[in-house]
């Protein structure tokens, strides 16, 4: 009769060891970011939630479609800046974010002066610069998300969290992203009222 076969020590230690980290890995439990830290950049709690979502995730790639300045009251400049994300800004330039390609219509510049430009879609800068994934999708437009989200394949890049600011459109975002396979982070509405926040429906 063939006893036990020894498993080497240092084997075993190496199996407990393997086995420690998967424990420790599995009962790390969530920081509270909004709960604890204070925010460097954006005007309201938007970079504390994001980086709720994410946990400090470093490395992603963010679009933020809209945004006004790089740094001061940016909702992703920590995540460029300190955690290393790639990204995509659009701040309304020669073009805009609209329902189409090709048509001109009016915005206003700096200023507050009416001035035309050319829309294009959010695929067409996607395809164009060969992005096939979205971590981050922040989207403020004054309004304009509706036509500009009718033309954008969400499916198809599938942004793991979205940054919506339009409160007086409500009705129209919450039945786009429904209608999309996404839900409303509802732990969110405390920590920044001006927002919504939304993630595939799991």
């Amino acid at each position: 009769m063939v006893g036990p076969v020894p498993v080497p020590s240092r084997v075993a230690a190496s199996a407990l060891s393997f086995v420690l980290l998967l424990v420790a890995g599995c009962s790390r439990e969530r920081r509270d970011i909004p709960g604890t830290e204070k925010k460097l950049y954006s005007q309201f709690d938007e970079e504390l939630v994001i980086r709720d979502f994410f946990q400090d995730r470093r490395g992603g790639f963010f679009v933020d479609v809209g945004a006004s300045a790089p740094v001061e009251h940016s909702i992703t400049h920590y995540l460029e800046k300190d955690l290393g994300w790639s990204d995509l800004l659009s701040r309304d330039g020669p073009r805009a974010l609209l329902g189409g390609e090709g048509p001109r219509v009016q915005r206003r510049d700096a200023l507050l002066r009416a001035v035309e430009v050319e829309t294009v879609t959010l695929d067409k800068v996607l395809d164009d610069r060969r992005i096939e994934k979205i971590d981050l999708l922040s989207i403020d437009i004054e309004e304009s998300e509706p036509p500009a989200l009718a033309r954008f394949d969400i499916e198809r890049f599938r942004p793991e969290l979205v940054c919506e600011a339009s409160p007086s459109i409500q009705e129209a975002i919450l039945a786009y992203f429904h209608a999309h396979g996404y839900e409303r982070i509802d732990r969110y509405l405390a920590a920044d009222s001006v927002n919504w926040y939304f993630e595939p429906r799991s």
